[in-house]
């Protein structure tokens, strides 16, 4: 089954200690940083239940 995809392009201004800690932590999971955005959104999205 064949998936559909949107792409969004979204900039990001963030302080540089949570930029640090965005680039570390999708490092330390060995994901892009595409990838561990993504990640953050869906958990936040599934918590929320939206």
């Amino acid at each position: 089954m064949k998936r559909e995809q949107t792409t969004i392009r979204l900039t990001l201004r963030v302080s540089d200690g949570l930029d640090k800690w965005i680039r570390k932590s999708a490092k330390e999971k060995g994901m892009s940083l595409n990838q561990f955005i993504l990640h953050i959104l869906s958990h936040w999205r599934k918590s929320r239940h939206v």
